[in-house]
């Protein structure tokens, strides 16, 4: 476990038998706003990227769907937790007071174990496009806390890579700026690439941010806003197709894209006169 901590200039690690694809590292994969973009309340996804799916932004069975919408509490901003321009600025956000919203009394309490017990997250599943590979950079989102005594103030963030269970927590953190959104505890930004289990992922993984430490105070808003993650995208390669070439000196060199057929060149500069000369040219065609 680890607390959360600002994250930048993070490289993108080489993959050897892979191919870098449309998803670029540091661009949001998955993005919710709660702000369908015509002044609409939605839990959708409304930023993603087409090598994804995203589910809706939903909860556990201790809270309840509930989205917060243009009042004094609203975040009216376009910025998401690292100052990008992420949907809009309407001012919908996820949560609301502890009487509508629904987590645990916990007496301002740091039990995370109850709050586990008791299902109080949110959650959210992305799932790479059959055929690629996902690499899982950063987590973000912007939160505000009406009352450092009564809200839900702390936070914890698990993976369905990790488990769910007390201990398996990527992260945990705690809101410590009351009443608004521009602070350095509001804004959070947590580093993923320290987590092996969130690399070359090939399939759905969910997320799911439990929030405590609130009491019985109805008043005690907690809400989210600007909800991302972040990471790169790779084309995985039939291993088949690269052992037979690199077993004759071939190297993938170039890959170009028609629709949603790869096509994939090998050349052998060491076989011909010229480096530049492609060796028997071949292209091998995947599709999604």
């Amino acid at each position: 476990m680890k607390t959360s901590r600002p994250s930048s200039n993070i490289l993108k690690r080489a993959s050897i038998i892979s191919i870098l694809v449309s998803i670029n590292e540091g661009l949001v994969i998955a993005g919710y706003d709660f702000d369908d973009g015509n002044s609409n309340a939605t839990q959708a996804v409304t930023v993603k990227d087409p090598l994804v799916t995203a589910s809706d932004y939903t909860t556990g069975a201790g809270l309840n769907d509930i989205i917060n919408q243009g009042n004094g509490n609203s975040n009216y901003s376009l910025l998401d937790a690292e100052g990008n321009v992420l949907g809009t600025a309407n001012g919908f956000e996820f949560g609301s007071a502890r009487s509508n919203f629904g987590f645990t009394d916990m007496n301002n309490s740091s039990n995370l174990n109850l709050a586990i017990n008791n299902n109080d997250y949110m959650t959210f599943t992305v799932t790479p496009t059959n055929g690629y590979v996902l690499d899982l950079s950063r987590f973000t989102f912007r939160t505000r806390v009406n009352h450092l005594n009564n809200s839900a103030d702390r936070w914890a963030l698990f993976s369905s890579k990790g488990g769910f269970t007390n201990g398996a927590e990527i992260v945990t953190g705690q809101t410590t700026d009351e009443g608004g959104w521009t602070n350095s505890s509001n804004n959070v930004v947590i580093d993923l690439w320290t987590e092996p289990e969130l690399q070359g992922v090939t399939n759905a993984v969910t997320f799911r941010l439990y929030i405590y430490g609130g009491n019985a105070y109805t008043s005690s808003a907690t809400l989210f806003d600007k909800v991302t993650m972040n990471g790169s995208g790779t084309l995985a390669t039939t291993s088949e197709v690269d052992d037979h070439w690199y077993r004759h000196g071939f190297r993938q060199t170039d890959v170009e894209q028609a629709n949603s057929v790869w096509s994939i060149l090998y050349r052998n500069g060491d076989n011909v006169a010229s480096d530049n000369y492609i060796y028997q040219p071949t292209t091998i065609t995947l599709t999604d």
